[in-house]
């Protein structure tokens, strides 16, 4: 997860910047108990492939944490 927002607008450009930044998958959804458009970076098979990018976002300088499912 990468972000969190109300407006649609605002996920979007964060997913524009996650696509730029090496995430082709990432994506903006709405989960079924939230108003908020939360950002998905990618989705992993292993818990230890999604920390590892999460890692990776963070040295970028993007906020982010893993959601399980």
């Amino acid at each position: 997860m990468a972000g969190s927002y109300l407006l649609n607008e605002n996920a979007e450009k964060m997913v524009k910047k996650l696509k730029n930044q090496g995430y082709p998958k990432a994506k903006s959804v709405v989960f079924s108990s939230s108003q908020y458009h939360s950002v998905v970076a990618a989705q992993f098979s292993s818990q230890a492939k999604a920390q590892e990018a999460s890692a990776d976002l963070k040295r970028k300088g993007i906020d982010s944490f893993v959601k399980s499912k």
